[in-house]
């Protein structure tokens, strides 16, 4: 899986939670890279038919994230 966030519209420490959830309820190990506009958040999932919904799921949960 892999995501491209815009800097503009996610925050850091919003995806580092994410990621921090996601990992510790075994739906795969993330790993975050930045460029000047964009997060880049890669992460190995249980199964590629899981992959787009994970992808979705885990955006949602940024923006929840956000939130707080």
């Amino acid at each position: 899986m892999e995501l491209f966030l815009n800097k503009k519209f996610y925050k850091n420490q919003a995806i580092r939670g994410a990621m921090k959830a996601f990992q510790s309820n075994g739906f795969g190990d993330f790993e975050l890279k930045s460029t000047p506009d964009m997060y880049k958040v890669r992460g190995s999932c249980l199964s590629k038919r899981e992959e787009e919904c994970l992808k979705n799921e885990f955006c949602n949960f940024v923006l929840a994230l956000m939130k707080k």
